[in-house]
């Protein structure tokens, strides 16, 4: 028996019925086309049946098995009734099928969308349809920055008031944002791969493989275990990072001082004299708002913007850059061991090596996200 008719071959058939040709000539050409491949066919019934409209009609509505459990409209009411229960719960405990089954159905019935003697389907069937028609499934919980309703209005009343300043100013205002990021350094090969393996955070897989090795990574803080680490402060501006600081003892207001100087003759060398310098940092009070570090700032003229609490979304380093160095950094394979030194010169490197439309894309960026905060009342935006 000739193998049925695959895709290939309706789509060839359909395009040579378009542009003319007979029921004869699209036989003969689907047969030579097999015995190229070394098939045998198609069938003649097959091929006229086919032409005809009788069969393979793939636009035709399915008629064939049970009917479909629930009508798209009491879906859309049981997709409502997850939302609220999620937000009832306030992630206090989880929301399950069955929450959502026993709810559903008193909805449905107000609705006269479910008949009152009819039981629903099943917390599985159920699960069922949210998984095929809307794509709801069990998924990681995002884990998010912890806020207070204080520091919530605290980042509200700030947002309302910088969101007056126009797209441009945040580039081309600001002198520069400043952060603190402490980099792990891997210096043998097997470091670096523990250490890239960390940061794949999902595997295209079936729920089968999940205990193969090739889809499993180490735990994140025991693969840090050992390993040094080295802590930076980054100034950016417009066009490119203008100051790579690499912290040489512990993070305090001393060394936050000696920041300042450094910070203070990139500023001078990337703007020119001025008056004054106005900078973006966070409120870190044991070195950036410490007394040492606030008479350095003093000294060097510059003039800080802090960040409302527990936000990183309006730091071009935090939300942008961060990653992007460190991920060109691993991306490039060294074969021999480094020291410490010498991985601390190429992070340099990749930083201060930034194409400047990364830079200015994230500062661009910077307008909209305090926009997003106005219209979130100082909650959670979808850049968080």
């Amino acid at each position: 028996m000739a193998p049925h008719l695959d895709a290939q071959e309706l789509a060839s058939a359909d395009r040579m019925l378009r542009a003319g040709s007979g029921k004869s000539q699209i036989l003969l050409a689907l047969r030579r086309a097999r015995d190229r491949r070394g098939l045998s066919g198609p069938g003649k019934t097959a091929v006229y049946e086919y032409l005809a409209g009788n069969t393979h009609n793939h636009y035709a509505d399915e008629t064939r098995g049970r009917k479909a459990t629930l009508t798209p409209k009491a879906l859309r009411v049981l997709d409502q009734v997850r939302r609220r229960l999620q937000r009832d719960a306030g992630n206090e405990h989880v929301v399950t099928w069955d929450d959502i089954r026993a709810e559903g159905v008193k909805e449905l019935r107000k609705k006269s969308l479910w008949s009152a003697r009819k039981p629903l389907c099943s917390a599985k069937t159920l699960a069922k349809h949210f998984r095929t028609t809307l794509k709801v499934t069990k998924r990681a919980a995002r884990a998010r920055i912890a806020r207070t309703t204080g520091e919530e209005d605290r980042r509200l009343r700030h947002a309302e008031v910088w969101q007056r300043r126009a797209a441009s100013w945040w580039s081309d205002e600001i002198h520069a944002y400043i952060d603190n990021k402490t980099f792990v350094v891997p210096m043998t090969q097997q470091e670096k791969k523990r250490h890239r393996q960390s940061k794949v955070t999902y595997h295209l897989r079936k729920s089968s493989e999940g205990g193969d090795p090739d889809y499993i990574v180490p735990k994140t803080k025991r693969m840090l275990t050992g390993m040094q680490s080295i802590e930076v402060t980054a100034a950016v501006a417009r066009d490119g990072i203008i100051m790579w600081y690499v912290v040489p003892t512990k993070w305090s207001g001393e060394a936050a001082a000696a920041m300042y100087k450094k910070l203070g003759e990139a500023l001078r060398r990337r703007w020119g004299p001025r008056a004054s310098y106005r900078v973006v940092e966070d409120g870190d009070r044991k070195g950036y708002h410490s007394a040492k570090g606030k008479a350095a700032k003093n000294d060097e003229s510059i003039v800080s913007w802090t960040l409302p609490p527990r936000t990183p979304q309006w730091m071009p380093l935090d939300f942008c850059l961060w990653n992007e160095i460190e991920q060109r950094v691993m991306k490039k394979q060294v074969a021999h061991k480094e020291t410490k030194k010498q991985y601390a010169a190429r992070l340099r490197r990749v930083a201060t090596g930034l194409p400047s439309a990364i830079i200015n894309n994230c500062l661009a960026s910077m307008h909209q996200r305090i926009k997003d905060t106005v219209a979130a009342k100082g909650r959670h935006t979808k850049r968080d």
